[in-house]
């Protein structure tokens, strides 16, 4: 990812036809905690290497890379940063698939708005993403009282 692909103004990050699977054009909502990080990423950048046009580069000199590569391997950095924080078997489809389950756990998010967060092209796809527990299950039909008691209903 680059640098100007980051629409700081409207909190996104830019996907043109050539950025994603489906070759359509998105938008990706930055939340507080990803705007910081990427801002804390531009801070080593000003510092180490300001000329480098990628937000993901690398900070030490490698064999085959300097400062401010790109880093190529994303699957690589993705195991050494969970090695480092004691997580095993994690990887960016995983954290899609958390992402997608958490999201359906909040009150509120439709399952189209993952939908378009994950860049699905159908419902279908985003519900083999989204993953609900037995808690879920319970708090949902619980809901059911409520529902029956603001429709007037009082039969059994």
């Amino acid at each position: 990812m680059e640098w100007n692909r980051i629409d700081w103004t409207n909190n996104e990050i830019i996907l043109e036809v050539e950025h994603t699977k489906p070759a359509r054009p998105r938008r990706i909502p930055l939340n507080t905690s990803a705007r910081s990080v990427l801002i804390r990423k531009a801070g080593v950048r000003s510092e180490c290497c300001p000329a480098t046009p990628w937000v993901f580069f690398h900070i030490t000199r490698l064999r085959n890379s300097e400062v401010g590569d790109r880093i190529k391997d994303v699957k690589t950095a993705m195991r050494a940063a969970c090695k480092r924080v004691g997580l095993e078997g994690v990887s960016f489809h995983t954290l899609r698939h958390t992402c997608a389950s958490w999201l359906a756990q909040t009150p509120g998010v439709e399952a189209l708005s993952i939908r378009d967060l994950l860049g699905h092209s159908s419902i279908t796809m985003t519900d083999r993403y989204m993953h609900s527990d037995q808690a879920d299950i319970h708090d949902a039909v619980g809901r059911l009282e409520s529902i029956r008691s603001q429709s007037g209903h009082t039969d059994h």
